[in-house]
């Protein structure tokens, strides 16, 4: 049986092997991002790995891209928009190596993409939902 926190490792393995890894403004992390980062950061963590003959995992990838800083009237400054354009590009590539990816006893697709806004910090963020698959040994 493989622990979560495998399975976490081997999708961390494979986006920081991506191209993601080398353009964004911040990191790659396991399961938490870290506190106050306001850069763009890809965090991965999972929803526990079942105990059946063909294991089950929900994996998540959160890409966050901080909001778009735009002058209005040319005195105030608006942050709620999304970079659109910088979080499709950065969602390309991570979802580019993990589409319907095999390893030696696993099996990763792509379930859903979804956007969702974080108000207070000024940022979206991609979820990027994978189910992963082995057999339990």
């Amino acid at each position: 049986m493989k622990t979560n926190l495998e399975i976490v490792q081997i999708v961390y393995d494979i986006t920081r092997e991506s191209q993601v890894a080398s353009i964004i403004s911040g990191s790659v992390y396991k399961l938490k991002r870290i506190d106050g980062s306001h850069l763009e950061d890809v965090v991965i963590n999972c929803l526990g790995a079942s105990n059946e003959a063909v294991q089950y995992c929900l994996v998540n990838i959160n890409i966050h891209v901080p909001n778009l800083v735009l002058s209005v009237d040319g005195a105030n400054v608006d942050r709620s928009q999304v970079d659109f354009v910088r979080l499709n590009q950065l969602t390309k590539m991570v979802i580019e190596p993990l589409k319907d990816y095999w390893g030696d006893d696993y099996n990763i697709e792509i379930d859903q993409v979804t956007t969702f806004e974080e108000r207070d910090i000024f940022e979206h963020y991609q979820n990027i939902r994978l189910n992963f698959r082995t057999l339990n040994k």
